[in-house]
């Protein structure tokens, strides 16, 4: 697997409910050798969830409150794998409003969203294949958000 993406937010819904909101509509199964991983096609993925600490607060520097959840995905260099992690990614924005970051080997924002606010990553760093870009169909602005 080439491509390392993570969408980190601040929850406070279950993991269950956090499950269903991602996966929703996409066929995900749990991979038979690491009961951690959730296989899409084209793709796997890893749900981190932590309690948020006020350490947390004070080190974050991308959103507003303290992340306490983090989904990694691993896909190989083919766009397949990108398009069915940005439709899982997707199903997050539409369905929540916290505040929430998509990133590429956690170091580029792709897409960032707070105070209700969604902004795509326009730096040449920030790649999006056209099918990708027909994904994102929520209200967004289109701005160099640069690398962090």
């Amino acid at each position: 697997m080439g491509n390392i993406h993570t969408l980190t937010a601040h929850t406070d819904l279950s993991i269950e409910a956090i499950r269903k909101i991602l996966f929703d509509g996409i066929d995900i199964g749990e991979d038979p050798k690491d009961r951690r991983k959730l296989r899409g096609d084209g793709f796997y993925c890893t749900i981190g969830f932590s309690p948020a600490t006020a350490v947390d607060v004070s080190e974050n520097w991308i959103l507003d409150a303290p992340e306490n959840l983090n989904v990694a995905f691993y896909f190989g260099w083919d766009v397949k794998g990108f398009i069915n992690a940005m439709k899982v990614v997707m199903n997050w924005f539409r369905q929540t409003t916290a505040d929430c970051a998509y990133l590429f080997n956690v170091e580029i924002i792709l897409l960032l969203r707070v105070n209700g606010k969604t902004t795509r990553n326009s730096t040449d760093e920030a790649w999006f294949p056209d099918e990708v870009i027909e994904l994102i169909d929520i209200p967004h602005e289109v701005k160099d958000l640069g690398i962090l």
